[in-house]
Parts: C-alpha cells; sequence; structure tokens
C-alpha cells in the first residue's frame, strides 16, 4: 500500500495555502480571492491542502462531507518544537484533497477563515505594546513543520509541491520569530539609528529551514501584506532559496495579489555545454547542482520571469584562437514538466 500510495503522490502537484490568522478581515478576504483564483487555474490531477497558523497551526480535511480542522499549539520559545508532528495529527493523504473533486469543498473552508482574537490567543501568546498587539503570528514554526511533512516519510517524493504562504505582518511568536519593534514608525523616538540597526542578522533560522526545504523538494512563495518593518532581508531566503517568490503589497486596497499566483513549470534541468577554450566560472539563480554531473542544475520550479547566468572563464592562456576554423558554441538544454488536463477516453 506504501508503493502505491509514494507512486500516486510522484504523479500529482501538489499545492498549499499557509495563511496567516494573525490578522485582519481585509487580509483574508484578499487571500481568499487569490487563492479562489488559483483553483481555478489549477489542473485536474492536482492535490490542494489548507493550513494556518497563528499561536497555532490548522489542519483541514477538506474530503469529508463535514469540514474537520485540526489545531496544533505552537511553543512561545524560539527553541520550542512541537509537541507532535503534522503526520501523526493528520495522514497526508487525507490533507492532500484532490482538486477536481473537493474543489467546492475547499471554497466553502476558505469563507470559514476568520482572524484569531486576542481572546483566542493562548496565555502570552499576545502582548499589547504601545498600542500594537504583538505575538501569536507562528510563521517560522509552520513553515519548518510544512518541510517536516513533507519530507520526513516521503523523501524527495513532493518534487512537485509549491507553499503559497500568506504572511500579514512579521513572524513574532515560537521559532524564527524575529524582533521588528524597535524599526517602525511607532519607534522612531527612541533615538535609534534605523540604517545601522538593519546590518546585524537575528537568526539563521530561515537560511536552515530553505536548505531543509530544497532537500523535500519543496518550493515557497511567501506574499507579505503589511506596511509595518518585516525584516523580509531574512524571511527572502526561505523563498529565494527553495526557487520561491517573494511578494510585498503595503496594504490590500494597491495589492495584485490574485494576479501574482501564476503557473509553473515543475521539475526542471539545466543542463550547460560549451566549446573546449572556456568553461563556466560562477552561475547565478535558483538552481542547485547535480551532485553526479557535472553543469547539470536542478531547479525545483520557475516561471516565464526566472533568470539564470553564468560567468566564463577560459581554460588557458590563448583564449579563443583566431585560426581556428570552429567557432565558440555554448548549448543550454531545459527540460521541465507541466501539468495537463488529462486526455478522455474514447468509448
Amino acid at each position: 500500500m506504501e508503493g502505491s500510495e509514494d507512486q500516486m503522490l510522484h504523479a500529482r502537484p501538489v499545492y498549499v495555502a499557509a495563511v496567516d490568522l494573525s490578522s485582519s478581515e481585509e487580509f483574508l478576504e484578499l487571500t481568499k480571492s487569490a487563492l479562489q483564483a488559483a483553483l481555478e487555474a489549477l489542473a485536474p490531477g492536482s492535490l490542494f491542502g489548507l493550513v494556518t497558523f497563528s499561536h497555532k497551526i490548522g489542519l483541514y480535511d477538506v474530503q469529508r462531507p463535514i469540514l474537520v480542522v485540526k489545531n496544533v499549539f505552537v511553543h512561545q520559545d524560539t527553541e520550542g518544537i512541537l509537541p507532535i508532528e503534522l503526520e501523526d495529527v493528520m495522514p497526508l493523504l487525507q490533507f492532500l484533497a484532490p482538486v477536481e473533486t473537493c474543489k467546492d469543498r475547499i471554497t466553502s473552508a476558505l469563507e470559514t477563515l476568520r482572524p484569531i482574537t486576542s481572546w483566542e490567543r493562548t496565555p502570552g501568546a499576545g502582548q499589547v505594546l504601545d498600542g500594537m498587539l504583538m505575538g501569536g503570528r507562528g510563521f517560522g514554526a509552520a513553515m519548518e513543520a510544512l518541510c517536516n511533512y513533507f519530507g520526513s516519510e516521503y523523501g524527495n517524493t513532493f518534487a512537485l509541491a509549491r507553499v503559497f504562504a500568506f504572511l500579514s505582518g512579521p513572524p513574532d511568536y515560537g521559532p524564527g520569530q524575529l524582533d521588528t519593534r524597535r524599526y517602525g514608525e511607532q519607534y522612531a523616538s527612541k533615538g535609534e539609528d534605523a540604517d545601522c540597526a538593519l546590518l546585524p542578522e537575528q537568526t539563521p533560522f530561515y537560511k536552515d529551514l530553505a536548505a531543509v526545504a530544497v532537500q523535500a523538494g519543496v518550493c515557497v512563495d511567501i506574499f507579505a501584506v503589511t506596511n509595518e518593518y518585516t525584516d523580509l532581508a531574512y524571511l527572502k531566503f526561505l523563498s529565494i532559496e527553495s526557487d520561491g517568490s517573494l511578494f510585498l503589497y503595503a496594504n490590500t486596497d494597491d495589492s495584485t495579489l490574485p494576479q501574482d499566483i501564476r503557473p509553473y513549470a515543475f521539475n526542471c534541468v539545466l543542463r550547460l555545454r560549451k566549446s573546449t577554450e572556456f568553461k563556466p566560472g560562477h552561475s547565478y539563480g535558483h538552481f542547485f547542482p547535480d551532485p553526479q554531473y557535472e553543469n547539470v542544475q536542478h531547479i525545483i520550479c520557475c516561471d516565464s520571469f526566472a533568470t539564470y547566468a553564468y560567468d566564463f572563464d577560459f581554460t588557458n592562456n590563448v583564449g579563443f584562437s583566431r585560426h581556428s576554423s570552429e567557432l565558440p558554441i555554448v548549448q543550454i538544454a531545459f527540460q521541465y514538466a507541466v501539468v495537463v488536463p488529462p486526455r478522455k477516453s474514447r468509448v
């Protein structure tokens, strides 16, 4: 049975929406409209999962007639781990729903999303500071749990997994929390030099998590809708190094979020061949080298806006010979996969 499940997951692309509930009604309405547009664009055969995060992580089972949500509470400290693995809370195949048969139930589940209120937070999960409600956005814990969810049991099964993470402010609770209070306008009176304060790295958490995501074959897109300082300089590693994108919108009114969820190619391989007179130097782009073959790069997913570049060095001090009858040659081969609707069988 395990072999058949693994084979099924290999053949189907996976999309997961991770939604911030430590947010506003306006943020959630924008997120819902974006996900509705994304659902309409997903090809039959895709699997979709819905997860929410705040001071707890919520897993949504939309395959049953009645919606079931199971929650795991996040520890407040930065070193805290979840009391239970997500796989033990809800089996992966129960969490990931076929889009073609569960689209209506997914839509209904999206409509149930509501912001977490102050009375719902656990003691100590939130505090009011200078009029702002701080604490309760466990983004780091949710992303770490999802990467482990996808990678722990099935290895690199999820080479087609894409996580759409919707964030309404800085992570300020649990692992990966960032102290951004001193950077906001409300703290300008503290007399701190913001330009100098931005230089120190707060935590390597998101760099390390990006490596875990790549190992599990998971790509993360971050859609941040906020006008407060969110420390995207460190959050960006999770998206950029996993072949995802990072989008920032100052407010919900001017956001183009629904249009920014674009179709992608998955499981890409880029191979470079060239003349013997020169060799590749540095390479630039969201890819990682093949462990066995030289000049072969793997890309979890990409779109028409993705850019890749190489520097070249001569292999000797002669360079290109004027007397050679052959011109220098660079050849690039790009292989990728896209999901297409299944063909209807003829009777």
